[in-house]
């Protein structure tokens, strides 16, 4: 250990210098200087400069972080963009998505009604899109039943899932409000919307369907 170095490093800490930079300076390992300099007393200045640069170090790193991941997710994002393009959606595989999605949220129970239940709009479009696309679907079959809490305007959501699923007004029944629980508002929270369909023996192709293709691929 040369005394001069040390020396050196205990001075650069005393102004501020970040163990990287004492590093650097002197030409030894950051655990040298570290050891040199742990029970150093540092005056506020040289601790707000310190601080300082870690916080400026810190969010550099999180930029740096963040830009990784953006650039992850492009990759990604391009990659689907380019498989989705490639798949042409017919009628048989409307129906398998369809079925797919009921085998996933749909009501599977001993029931005579298409039911299936969801929060999420883009859920709700895809799966009506994929049951319109693929299956003969009279529309005046079909019941909605919205959940709510207290803090939604009901004449809002209702007006919003509609518009959503395509399906009038008319065909809505009374909104279920769900009991006061304390927790706090959801933001973007759109309610929870269950879509029926009364057609048993459609119901039945459905879950058929999604079965019998998990059968066969082997699962």
């Amino acid at each position: 250990m040369k005394l001069e170095e040390k020396n050196k490093a205990i001075k650069l800490r005393e102004k501020g210098f970040s163990m990287g930079e004492i590093s650097q300076a002197v030409g030894v390992s950051k655990s040298t200087v570290s050891l040199w300099v742990k029970d150093l007393k540092l005056s506020n200045k040289a601790k707000k400069i310190i601080a300082s640069k870690l916080t400026k170090g810190q969010e550099m790193s999180i930029k740096t972080h963040h830009e990784i991941t953006r650039q992850k997710e492009k990759i990604a994002k391009d990659y689907a963009l380019d498989l989705v393009k490639k798949i042409k959606i017919d009628k048989n595989m409307a129906k398998l998505v369809c079925s797919l999605l009921y085998a996933c949220e749909g009501s599977k129970g001993p029931r005579s009604v298409l039911s299936f239940t969801n929060s999420d709009p883009n859920m709700i479009v895809l799966f009506l899109k994929m049951l319109r696309d693929g299956f003969d679907i009279d529309e005046k079959k079909f019941s909605i039943c919205v959940h709510l809490h207290d803090y939604h305007n009901e004449e809002k959501q209702l007006n919003f899932w509609s518009k959503t699923a395509r399906i009038s007004r008319d065909h809505f029944m009374r909104p279920y409000r769900k009991p006061h629980t304390g927790v706090n508002k959801k933001e973007g929270y759109e309610g929870c919307v269950r879509i029926n369909y009364y057609d048993i023996s459609l119901r039945r192709k459905i879950i058929a369907i999604a079965d019998q293709f998990i059968k066969n691929t082997g699962l």
